[in-house]
């Protein structure tokens, strides 16, 4: 193909050639015809090697960022759910407790049934495979009037 028979030549000169001659300047050209183009951001136009390092950074950062703040408030919910409670219920809960501990007293979520059938409770999923079907589409109606 002519891309091979351009490489090809092009590789040659880069052999034989030496720059103070000229044959390096040439093969540099013949490359960079089929390098890639520099990145190219609109309303920022090109961007050099360094600029393109740190965009990649930033986009790392980013979403790096991003990933944990969405995986935090899913470890949360996962809590309140297990635990039975809303985030109001959670700080009003908080109170309660701290209001029993002075008092000498143990306190107890009266609607927590345990994590297991907290969570069946809340995705209205029983039987054999819930841990699984939580998550998957339903093909028969929820049970109850929420």
């Amino acid at each position: 193909t002519a891309y091979a028979t351009v490489m090809s030549s092009a590789m040659a000169a880069m052999r034989v050639g030496h720059p103070q001659r000229g044959g390096g300047i040439a093969a540099n050209q013949a490359l960079r015809r089929f390098a890639a183009p520099d990145p190219y951001i609109p309303f920022f136009g090109a961007l050099d090697a360094r600029q393109a390092k740190l965009s990649v950074l930033f986009v790392f950062v980013l979403t790096l960022s991003v990933f944990i703040s969405i995986s935090l408030l899913f470890f949360w919910h996962v809590y309140l759910v297990a635990t039975a409670q809303t985030t109001i219920d959670f700080y009003g809960n908080r109170l309660k407790k701290r209001e029993a501990k002075a008092e000498g007293r143990v306190w107890v979520n009266e609607h927590d049934l345990g994590w297991r059938r907290n969570w069946q409770a809340t995705f209205d999923e029983r039987g054999r495979f819930w841990w699984l079907m939580w998550a998957s589409p339903r093909i028969r109606p929820h049970s109850g009037d929420g």
